[in-house]
């Protein structure tokens, strides 16, 4: 589903994208490396719009979209918000609607999930 041009979601998302996209300089902590990689995992693997997988040679196809999606997953944004943008990526720069909603909306939940298994501490009593 497409948000509306003024829809607060698609504001959000916008925002917290083009301000993760900018400060991708930055280091990565060893837990933070380690979701990084699986949402790029989950990109190539799961959404892959343009269709590239599982050819291994093609694996960096999305890496100019996961500094965006890695801060509205990491920023807690909603499902609709990461799914929207998503599918701006999509239209704006592949010129069509290749993956559909649900597709989205299911990496999008797969991403968050990532995020917060990652997060959750590790019990010291082993």
């Amino acid at each position: 589903m497409a948000l509306a041009d003024n829809d607060p979601l698609r504001t959000f998302a916008a925002a917290v994208a083009m301000r993760q996209f900018g400060a991708m300089g930055t280091q990565l902590n060893p837990s933070e490396a380690g979701m990084y990689e699986a949402l790029d995992r989950l990109l190539f693997r799961e959404w892959d719009p343009a269709g590239v997988y599982p050819n291994d040679n093609l694996q960096d196809e999305y890496h100019a979209y996961l500094p965006g999606f890695w801060g509205l997953v990491k920023a807690g944004a909603p499902v609709e918000a990461i799914a929207e943008y998503l599918r701006e990526i999509e239209v704006t720069r592949m010129g069509g609607d290749w993956t559909g909603d649900e597709c989205r909306n299911d990496v999008a939940k797969k991403a968050l999930a990532v995020v917060a298994a990652s997060s959750l501490p590790v019990r010291s009593d082993r």
